[in-house]
């Protein structure tokens, strides 16, 4: 019997490779929950409007390095609001710093801390925000949880959350939130690509857009 046992080994040692590539190109999954949704709001509210995207959100602050700047989301956002006229922080920002003196990049950052913090009274009090904003809508990003989870057994997990609300500007309120808790257990998969992911997956779930493809192109 003991010139069966290499082939056997040689044998265990393929299925075993085989599992294991299987196991590495599982794809990333993604669960998005509605939060809030008012019931004014549909497709034909947003479709054509105008749209002030604000950088994503952190714990830390607004970014635009670890995470996808307000063009990048835009431009994911136009695959299913493709009607929408988007306008950018650097536009909103610059007419809110002058309009006074005291609208200083401190300011900015109390503002998007107010809003990653979910302090809803001071961001719809916040009347000289709301009107530096020349846009129907307000699209924020938040990052509520984003970790790389290493088990006992040597496997690595990537695991996400994110929160997108939609604010009606006039109105200073949020008409639409929603969350989207994504894991991957691939190895080698980019942080970006990962993120890029769940942006689609809830971006397809605004009112008004297209089903989610699950694309892989970034």
């Amino acid at each position: 019997m003991r010139f069966l046992l290499k082939p056997l080994l040689f044998l265990s040692a393929q299925l075993i490779g085989c599992m294991v590539s299987l196991h590495h190109i599982e794809p990333a999954r993604y669960s998005v929950r509605l939060l809030y949704s008012d019931e004014r709001l549909n497709g034909a509210a947003i479709s054509g409007q105008s749209m002030l995207v604000l950088p994503v959100l952190t714990n830390n602050g607004a970014d635009t390095t670890k995470f996808p700047s307000p063009h990048t989301l835009s431009q994911l956002l136009q695959k299913n609001q493709g009607d929408v006229q988007f306008i950018y922080p650097e536009t909103f920002e610059k007419k809110y710093r002058s309009a006074a003196v005291s609208h200083d990049s401190a300011s900015l950052d109390r503002f998007y801390q107010s809003f990653f913090k979910g302090e809803i009274i001071k961001v719809q009090t916040n009347d000289s925000i709301w009107n530096a904003i020349d846009a129907a809508y307000l699209l924020c990003v938040r990052v509520k949880y984003a970790a790389t989870i290493r088990g006992f057994d040597g496997n690595t997990v990537k695991r996400l959350v994110l929160e997108v609300e939609l604010w009606e500007v006039n109105a200073s309120e949020s008409v639409w939130r929603a969350q989207v808790i994504g894991f991957d257990k691939s190895v080698g998969t980019p942080d970006t690509q990962f993120v890029i992911g769940a942006l689609k997956e809830i971006f397809s779930a605004i009112p008004g857009g297209m089903p989610g493809t699950s694309e892989k192109d970034w």
